[in-house]
């Protein structure tokens, strides 16, 4: 709701430049994350003997303190050292610190485990609502800082809900008597080293469309790209949400009773389908409303590519999640990484020249085409373990 406000007051070129910078800032975020979002709850439904879901979450906590400092000192390098800083604002470099730090305060994956989903829901409700108050309140043209304003709406839901989500944590745990061991964090990481190769690999054409197209063409562009991908992200990761709340029941069902689970993730799946299908079709025919809402002034033919190439990359947002939360619980983690190997290089192979002929919607048309070799693995693993 609050970007194309954003937009509309600093403009599609301005936009661009901190889109640039938080696709950098994404990437220390999934250092920081390190596919524990998968993992944790894994580990919690599938305890060893003598672990505790205190155990668990302090464990996974330091092993993302620790990345976390090194993603810190790796971005101060970087950023001072290499990175060209183009925007207005005072400000703006703090994107690539402040997005990592939102994600190692980030413990919803535990209050998701113990089924407390309705401590997240109030806190992303009071997250969503005190950055639009901020945001249509202070970011207008006659504000001189209306750029570094822009920063901080972009980054305060998610430093506010990561705060909340870690003090929760905190709390539902208890006081218990820890030894810290840098030998078992290390550890920890190596299990997991699988799963986050393939997550910075997904990253690399998942994220990097704003700097790719900011590269290739301009500011300008990746501020249009990255419009169009904020919206359809969000809009993918609300359909997500059912994977989301099932993914540690799923985990637990996979070793007790294949049968449900599989039958879980059928339904799941399907919804998903249900429901984007219907919103892409209802957005497809108010499509030229919804590119002059998002765009402004500025919207253009260019956008309505932008707008189909993004639903269709909506409609296919499950199959890749689904099928990595498969291999995860079911102990095939090694395998993600290669197939996402394959999908990066499907897509920078097809992206360049796509940009080259389509503009900023040519990223999502590749993003778009690579998912069938998703499909195809999703299905080939579907047909070995239910025999059809």
């Amino acid at each position: 709701l609050l970007v194309p406000h954003i937009v509309r007051v600093i403009g599609l070129t301005e936009y661009g430049h901190l889109a640039v910078l938080m696709a950098w800032g994404g990437y220390g975020s999934l250092v920081v994350q390190y596919a524990f979002q998968l993992t944790g709850p894994k580990r919690v439904m599938q305890r060893a003997e003598g672990e505790s879901i205190a155990s668990i979450f302090i464990d996974i906590t330091f092993a993302k303190l620790l990345l976390l400092f090194i993603v810190l000192l790796v971005a101060a390098i970087f950023l001072f050292a290499f990175l060209p800083f183009d925007s207005r604002g005072m400000f703006s470099w703090l994107i690539i610190f402040a997005m990592p730090i939102s994600v190692f305060l980030n413990s919803t994956w535990l209050l998701q485990s113990q089924d407390r989903f309705f401590s997240v829901c109030i806190l992303a409700i009071a997250g969503a609502l005190l950055t639009l108050g901020i945001g249509f309140y202070f970011i207008d043209g006659t504000n001189p800082w209306v750029v570094d304003v822009a920063v901080l709406v972009s980054l305060f839901g998610s430093v506010f809900v990561g705060a909340g989500t870690l003090i929760l944590s905190i709390r539902s745990i208890g006081h218990i008597e820890y030894h810290f061991s840098l030998k078992r964090t290390l550890s920890m990481l190596k299990d997991d080293w699988h799963l986050f190769a393939s997550q910075f690999t997904s990253m690399l054409y998942t994220g990097s469309g704003p700097i790719v197209i900011n590269y290739l063409l301009d500011a300008k562009a990746a501020g249009s790209y990255s419009i169009t991908d904020r919206v359809i992200s969000t809009i993918m990761t609300a359909a997500l949400l059912s994977h989301t709340a099932a993914y540690p029941r799923l985990a637990a069902a996979y070793l007790e009773n294949k049968k449900l689970y599989f039958r879980t993730l059928k339904l799941v799946v399907f919804w998903y389908l249900a429901v984007t299908i219907m919103v892409a079709g209802f957005a497809w025919m108010m499509r030229e409303e919804i590119i002059q809402y998002l765009f402004g002034t500025e919207a253009g033919d260019e956008h309505l590519n932008l707008l189909y190439f993004g639903l269709m990359w909506l409609v296919l947002g499950i199959f890749g999640t689904a099928l990595t939360g498969y291999l995860a619980v079911s102990g095939r983690g090694k395998y993600v990484w290669p197939l996402t190997v394959k999908v990066l290089v499907f897509s920078v192979v097809t992206a360049v020249p796509g940009i080259w002929l389509l503009g900023s919607s040519g990223w999502l048309a590749a993003l778009v085409l690579s998912q069938s070799l998703v499909l195809y693995t999703s299905f080939k693993y579907w047909k070995a373990e239910s025999g059809k």
